[in-house]
């Protein structure tokens, strides 16, 4: 169970390379620097990031994402089709801190491949951040650069009071903040506090305000019954082909 703050995307089966993969994984780092001194640099080793910085360039993390591979708990064979993984941080002296975490590259049609950014906390660093437009920023570019099936904003108090599946990959997954790209799906109508945001490639739907920043938390009722509407449309949607 994660704690605090989480930006994650998901996508299914997409077999890539540690060169394709660092070359998402630096265009993403390079987006997300200008938006926070906390997200401008970062390590290997939470315990000590000055003495365990990386290069954020595609070259410079290439070896670093080839390293990440998954390996067979009986003989430690590595498992290709489940990709690569790698974790990276950064922290600040006032409590501030952003984990990162990437799985990429799976094939594996039991598994999926997911980018977590993580605040564990919210600090003065932090607070932007979680404000609507900063949290539609941060989505905006982890969409750019891995072209998921689906985002989300959420938090840990959130999925412990809805004890939700972690991952649904269809429309009816809703948290705070939610992407999903465009479908033939017809979206029901929805409570009148969610704001639909309509682009190009998908619609986002927001169920927080500003207000998140300083405390938190928004209404859980109001994601409960946006999933629920969800939900069973969905399932109607489903029976009805």
């Amino acid at each position: 169970m994660f704690s605090g703050y989480d930006f994650h995307i998901f996508w299914g089966v997409r077999k890539e390379s540690p060169a394709e993969i660092a070359r998402r994984m630096s265009k993403m780092l390079r987006k997300l620097k200008p938006i926070s001194p906390l997200l401008k640099a970062w390590a290997t080793d939470a315990m000590n990031p000055d003495g365990h910085r990386i290069s954020t360039t595609a070259k410079g993390l290439e070896p670093i994402i080839a390293k990440g591979v998954y390996r067979n708990d009986v003989d430690r064979s590595i498992d290709e089709e489940l990709g690569f993984s790698e974790s990276i941080c950064n922290a600040f002296d006032d409590g501030s801190f952003a984990a990162l975490r990437i799985d990429a590259g799976c094939w594996s049609e039991f598994s999926h491949n997911g980018v977590c950014l993580n605040f564990p906390m919210i600090t003065d660093v932090i607070r932007p951040l979680l404000s609507v437009e900063g949290i539609l920023q941060i989505l905006h570019i982890l969409i750019e650069c891995w072209e998921p099936d689906s985002a989300h904003f959420t938090s840990s108090f959130l999925s412990k009071d809805l004890d939700w599946p972690k991952v649904q990959f269809n429309e009816t997954d809703c948290e705070w903040v939610s992407y999903h790209p465009h479908s033939d799906w017809e979206w029901p109508e929805l409570p009148e506090q969610v704001k639909v945001i309509e682009e190009q490639q998908g619609r986002f739907l927001v169920l927080i305000d500003d207000s998140f920043a300083e405390t938190g938390t928004g209404d859980v009722e109001l994601v409960r019954r946006t999933r629920l509407i969800l939900s069973e449309h969905y399932d109607q949607s489903s029976g009805e082909d």
